[in-house]
């Protein structure tokens, strides 16, 4: 099956769900994407209950914060199931993990999960993540600390974002916010999101 037709299968049969590429995700959409990714590769396909912050901005949706289905919903064999199925078998795999997609529409319920997850944040990008998550949520403190935490790590670009909001938090959180929410809306519009019907 083709991608392009394994994507209007799985939105045919599954009208509440959206798509970015093969990242199905559940509405309403305003800083968090929460829904399934189908990683198609020759053998078979990964499929992982994602969650990604739009103010993670970036050049595509990565699966930081995902998590691969458990076994043996989070593969698909190609060797055992025909590729014609794949819509169906995913559709069939994801069935029972819909409603969990809607606990994580938010930002706070997004932190939430990290918090499940330690060990996420072990890792610069995810703590620069969550200290964003901190500023649009008025943690100033919180923010500052996972941000300086962060930054002892981090490279160019993300480096120097990194840096300008803590720069700003000195100042003005309100401004550090206008520039998270200006990144998430170049996020939006580089993985084509379109606004809520």
């Amino acid at each position: 099956m083709k991608k392009a037709q394994f994507i209007k299968k799985v939105l045919k049969e599954k009208p509440e769900l959206s798509n970015v590429d093969t990242f199905f995700y559940v509405s309403p959409v305003e800083h968090i994407l929460s829904g399934f990714c189908c990683e198609i590769t020759p053998h078979g396909a990964y499929i992982n209950r994602f969650l990604y912050p739009l103010f993670d901005k970036n050049e595509f949706i990565h699966l930081t914060y995902s998590q691969r289905l458990k076994y043996p919903d989070g593969y698909i064999d190609f060797d055992k199931v025909d590729k014609k199925e794949l819509a169906n078998e995913f559709l069939s795999r994801i069935n029972g993990y819909v409603d969990s997609a809607y606990d994580y529409l938010t930002i706070q319920q997004f932190c939430h999960c990290l918090d499940e997850r330690p060990e996420l944040l072990d890792h610069e990008h995810a703590q620069m993540i969550f200290g964003y998550a901190m500023v649009l949520l008025n943690e100033k403190d919180k923010a500052r600390e996972y941000l300086n935490k962060a930054i002892a790590e981090l490279r160019k670009p993300f480096y120097d974002e990194c840096n300008q909001i803590l720069t700003l938090l000195d100042e003005d959180l309100e401004s550090a916010k206008q520039v998270i929410l200006s990144w998430e809306a170049e996020m939006k519009e580089s993985i084509g999101l379109r606004k809520e019907k």
